[in-house]
């Protein structure tokens, strides 16, 4: 991210699937969560000025698609946004319409 990064005080929108959590609370089942790589997400993206969004609708964005026990939900996807973005959109929303999805990353 530190290499996209526009110059101070440029609007900036980052948004999509981080394949990272900031939350312990972001992830459900499975193992538990490397404490270190939330921090350095959180960490650089505070460095960059970027706050999360938030949200509203469902909790998670990507499942495993098993059932059971052997199910993981997890919010990989959001909305990081400058300060300066978030003055000149101050009505902007995300909203998570649609069911956890499992989707494989291209090899």
């Amino acid at each position: 991210m530190y290499m996209i990064a526009p110059p101070n005080h440029t609007p900036w929108l980052c948004l999509g699937d981080f394949n990272e959590i900031f939350w312990s609370w972001e992830k459900c089942g499975g193992n538990s969560h490397r404490t270190r790589s939330m921090e350095d997400f959180w960490e650089t993206a505070s460095n960059l000025g970027l706050q999360d969004l938030g949200f509203s609708g469902l909790n998670f964005t990507w499942s495993n698609g098993r059932a059971g026990d052997a199910n993981i939900l997890v919010r990989l996807d959001r909305a990081l946004a400058s300060a300066d973005w978030r003055s000149l959109f101050p009505g902007a929303r995300v909203i998570h319409l649609l069911v956890p999805t499992r989707i494989t990353p291209l090899s």
